[in-house]
């Protein structure tokens, strides 16, 4: 698809973390997930447009809650020189956004 980029990372032999990118508009979506094993990822920023500040809206797990329901929401601004530490619990995700603030 022209508006969506795919990004796969390797992590270690059993576990592959899928982000996948779609441009709608000017608002950026980002999804990660894991199998039986609680995962801490790197998420670098630097697909994001250098000198433009963001608001990150992420949904992550709570950290040791089993129950899938169990979210928590953050926001933060971030610019594409960021990195951010995903984490996950097992059998866990992370989703994000990005939108584009005001200059």
């Amino acid at each position: 698809k022209e508006d969506s980029n795919t990004v796969k990372s390797a992590f270690e032999p059993y576990f592959i973390a899928l982000f996948e990118f779609y441009r709608t508009a000017i608002i950026f979506y980002v999804g990660a997930g894991t199998n039986s094993q609680p995962r801490e990822i790197d998420l670098p920023l630097g697909f994001l447009t250098p000198d433009r500040k963001y608001l990150a809206t992420s949904y992550s797990d709570v950290p040791g809650s089993t129950d899938p329901e169990d979210i928590k929401i953050a926001t933060d601004t971030v610019t594409s020189a960021d990195l951010l530490k995903v984490k996950m619990n097992a059998t866990g995700g992370y989703a994000l956004t990005l939108q584009p603030l005001e200059e």
